[in-house]
């Protein structure tokens, strides 16, 4: 068995850059430095992490996902019951 590789706080990773971006404690100055080259490429990242609800609350309110499929169509049937495959 491959041997693991070992944790590397100087190593940034887009996880804890979301931490960063979302007002958490844990991440590296490594992570900060890659957030900031990504808000240079595009400023707006930031508000759309904090944005997206699925990052929010990752699978813990499947009720508002219910709540937004009832008023949607089935999932796997077409919008117009004419239209086949």
């Amino acid at each position: 068995m491959p041997a693991v590789e070992g944790f590397d706080p100087s190593r940034p990773n887009i996880a804890r850059v979301y931490d960063y971006w979302l007002g958490g404690k844990d991440n590296f100055a490594a992570d900060r430095e890659l957030a900031q080259k990504m808000c240079e490429i595009n400023p707006g990242v930031p508000a759309m992490i904090r944005d997206n609800p699925g990052i929010r609350d990752p699978g813990g309110d499947q009720g508002s996902r219910k709540r937004h499929r009832s008023v949607s169509r089935p999932r796997g049937r077409a919008a117009d019951p004419a239209v086949t495959g």
